[in-house]
């Protein structure tokens, strides 16, 4: 007989049009399966804000960054509902690592503006629809792993790094599409 973890309510709920913002804590064994948001809710985790996954789950909300903040998803899976999203607010920075991303396409982990950066530590990146990244840098520090059957669309003007001794492996189904503003060779730059 095996059990939940979880009790069959939710453990983090908020009402509508609510608001938290978590600022300098760790959240460990953050139960994102076992989470829920009211309509209009606004979910915000702010600098020095460490976010430790502890089941998979299903994001079904906008979460936004503020400031410099870590998720690890201890190799739990994060599906992205149609309302699931991930937006960097300006100046911030998220670092992803240890973690599944199921459901990716469009716009879901998105910057606000070229300010951002996203990182990438050892990371399953799977789309199900083309993606775009239009703002802010990448850097990849260990493996990312694109997998799908669709385009992630490279589209920012800001140099993104692969960290040396980091991979950037791309499933024979699915395509990167490196489509900058302008061209300029140092777009993606490696190495550093």
């Amino acid at each position: 007989v095996s059990q939940s973890r979880y009790s069959a309510t939710d453990i983090f709920e908020m009402s509508d049009g609510a608001s938290v913002v978590f600022t300098d804590i760790l959240l460990k064994d953050f139960p994102l399966a076992a989470a829920s948001y009211g309509a209009g809710s606004v979910v915000t985790f702010a600098d020095a804000t460490q976010l430790s996954l502890g089941s998979d789950g299903t994001l079904t909300t906008t979460w936004y960054v503020d400031g410099v903040v870590t998720l690890d998803g201890n190799n739990k899976k994060m599906t992205f509902a149609v309302d699931g999203n991930i937006v960097l607010r300006p100046g911030a920075s998220l670092l992803l690592d240890n973690l599944i991303l199921d459901g990716m396409r469009g716009y879901k982990i998105r910057c606000m503006d070229d300010s951002a950066t996203v990182s990438f530590g050892t990371v399953i990146w799977q789309q199900d629809a083309s993606f775009s990244f239009t703002h802010g840098r990448l850097i990849l520090l260990d493996r990312f792993d694109l997998k799908g059957t669709s385009t992630f669309y490279y589209s920012t003007s800001q140099s993104s790094t692969i960290a040396n001794f980091a991979t950037l492996a791309i499933n024979p189904d699915a395509t990167f599409m490196y489509a900058p503003p302008t061209q300029n060779p140092s777009f993606i730059v490696t190495g550093k």
